[in-house]
């Protein structure tokens, strides 16, 4: 079991089901998001050689347009005027990053949170450290690869890690693929599971993504390369008593392994 929230800014991280993680991967508005990001993106990187005609279709939009009349009500003064200061490919950058953060999102590491009390005395599941609990899984990320494919095609000739992987997909920015696996605890804790199954693949984990409570957005269905429906029922009750007192704790830094100097291991 892992948790979901559907949106990061406010909503309560929910144990999910195999019936809510298909309806969202399946949603129309899921496969717009990843899309209108790609192309935003690919919009850009075009109008390096091409100009500012490649960026049109984007600046004209009713969705950009509208985003741009939120960010000119920026309550404070000094980030209105850095804001104005930005050029129209900023802009975009900041738009493509505001579609994707106001997508659902799941927390794959994570079977449950604590129910905790808001300010205002109402019971809430905060997407925190201090409230987490394991499940024995492993998010993978590996980022900025020229071809994601043959990092999947290299990982399904690979027998002994392709049975503990659970779910492979590609990133919205299509430089990207997303693994999440089991965890093995003579490894050590998520971090030290990142570096060695990262190593045994031939690539190098990235730093910035050990803390158990990392989000993941959710991939359209297309995208999602291979799903062991075990992932909406796995878990490791002794990887969860063994390493959640540590995270709880903030002690997220690899235990037996260490990253290199530039953030990968």
């Amino acid at each position: 079991m892992f948790t979901f929230q559907e949106n990061t800014h406010f909503s309560q991280a929910l144990p999910c089901t195999k019936e809510e993680f298909l309806e969202q991967v399946r949603k129309p508005n899921t496969a717009w998001r990843i899309d209108a990001r790609r192309a935003v993106l690919a919009a850009v990187e075009a109008s390096r050689t091409e100009g500012a005609a490649a960026l049109q279709r984007w600046l004209d939009s009713t969705d950009y347009q509208r985003f741009l009349s939120r960010k000119e009500g920026l309550k404070k003064e000094s980030a209105r005027r850095a804001w104005q200061q930005k050029s129209d490919v900023e802009w975009l950058l900041a738009y493509a990053q505001e579609v994707k953060d106001n997508s659902l999102a799941f927390i794959y590491c994570c079977r449950e949170f604590d129910e905790t009390l808001t300010e205002k005395g109402k019971p809430f599941r905060h997407r925190r450290l201090a409230e987490c609990h394991l499940n024995g899984l492993v998010m993978l990320d590996l980022d900025h690869v020229e071809n994601p494919m043959q990092v999947w095609w290299k990982l399904r000739g690979m027998r002994e890690l392709m049975a503990r992987t659970k779910l492979v997909h590609i990133t919205s920015s299509q430089r990207g693929i997303r693994i999440v696996f089991t965890a093995n605890a003579e490894d050590g804790n998520l971090a030290d599971n990142q570096i060695v199954f990262a190593r045994a693949l031939g690539y190098k984990a990235d730093e910035s993504c050990i803390d158990a409570t990392r989000n993941s957005f959710a991939p359209k269905e297309e995208d999602i390369l291979y799903i062991d429906e075990t992932i909406f029922d796995y878990y490791d009750e002794d990887y969860d008593k063994k390493f959640t007192p540590m995270y709880r704790e903030k002690r997220t830094q690899p235990l037996h392994h260490a990253f290199d100097a530039d953030g990968t291991a």
